[in-house]
Order: C-alpha cells, then sequence, then structure tokens
C-alpha cells in the first residue's frame, strides 16, 4: 500500500514535471517564431513582426519599413518574406504590397492608410477580399 502511494506521488510529479516542460518549450517556441531573421549587408538582422509597419516589392528585393520609419533591404522577393511571415498578422494587399492587418487605419475604395499615414493601394482584383478580411477583424458599430 506504502509503495503504491508513493509510486502514484512519484508519477504525478513525472507527469507535472513533463506538462510544465512541454508548457515552458511551448513559449520559448512562441516567442522565437514572432520574428524574422533576415540577411542584410552588415550581416543578419532579427526584426519583430510587430515592428514590420509594410514590406513593398522592388523587383526581386524588398524593402521592409518598420515602424520607426526606417527602411530594410532585403534580397529576397516579396513572396518569400510573405511565406516567412504569418498570413494572421500580414495581408498582401497588391502585387507589390503586403501590410501588417493591425496597421490599418483607413480603408477606402481602392486603397489602405496605415497608422504612418502612408498610403498603400489594393489591387483590383483583392478589393473584396482584402476589405472583407480587414471587416473580419474589427468590431463594427455600424
Amino acid at each position: 500500500m506504502l509503495k503504491q502511494n508513493i509510486r502514484s506521488k512519484i508519477t504525478k510529479v513525472f507527469k507535472l514535471n513533463l506538462i510544465d516542460n512541454q508548457i515552458e518549450n511551448a513559449n520559448i517556441l512562441n516567442t522565437v517564431k514572432r520574428r524574422l531573421l533576415i540577411n542584410v549587408a552588415e550581416g543578419s538582422r532579427v526584426i519583430d513582426f510587430d515592428d514590420i509597419l509594410r514590406c513593398e516589392s522592388m523587383s526581386n528585393y524588398t524593402n521592409i519599413i518598420l515602424k520607426s520609419g526606417k527602411p530594410v533591404i532585403v534580397s529576397k522577393t516579396l513572396k518569400q518574406i510573405e511565406n516567412a511571415l504569418p498570413s494572421s498578422l500580414f495581408l498582401r494587399c497588391h502585387n507589390s504590397h503586403l501590410i501588417n492587418r493591425n496597421e490599418v487605419i483607413l480603408i477606402t475604395k481602392g486603397q489602405i492608410q496605415l497608422t504612418n499615414l502612408d498610403i498603400i493601394p489594393i489591387s483590383r482584383q483583392k478589393i473584396k477580399e482584402v476589405t472583407n478580411i480587414l471587416k473580419r477583424m474589427a468590431v463594427s458599430i455600424l
């Protein structure tokens, strides 16, 4: 009886430790995956997803505009950058533009205005899709 109680307690402690380790590992992965590692002229640079305002295509290069206003030019296509960023946070609104969904302050017919007051075009083929996605993200009081 005593041995069973000891085994039971050891098993419970072991299971709790496993759960704690799994939670810790999930938190580490969540933190790590919220960043983009890119190669720039000076070396490698880590950029938090939340620091990215928008990305603009420049042929085989991409201009990443940060909230600080500083551009970071990388030798990757916009498609490669789009694939590396989470679609839950970033939206391709035009062939040449990828925006951070959380930075949109105004949607007009064919354009999006961001928090830094940049005006980004929406392609004609994507107007409905982009508008629907952005409307689903916000609470409407209309």
